[in-house]
């Protein structure tokens, strides 16, 4: 599983300070871990174990000639098929 976050958002908005190593934070973070375990066990969710590195290196690609979110075309199409685009607006 992903190393656990627990943050004290009124006092920590900008969430800089993991308080699960906190044993004042013990309780709350074993009762979270429970109703995470068992959302996990209910849904079927696959968040248990992570992904492999070269899955999370891919960073969504499929195939690898191609960017993420942009499609299977090669990257000298892309910049013509952008500029092109642009030059439309």
């Amino acid at each position: 599983m992903p190393e656990e976050e627990l943050y004290d958002i009124t006092a920590d908005p900008h969430e800089t300070k993991n308080l699960t190593g906190s044993a004042e934070h013990a309780a709350v973070t074993k009762e979270l871990r429970g109703v995470l375990e068992t959302w996990i066990e209910e849904s079927g969710d696959q968040g248990r174990v992570l992904e492999p590195p070269e899955l999370a290196a891919a960073k969504g690609s499929t195939k690898p000639s191609s960017e993420p979110n942009t499609g299977s075309r090669p990257k000298g199409k892309q910049k013509k098929a952008k500029a092109a685009n642009q030059s439309v607006r």
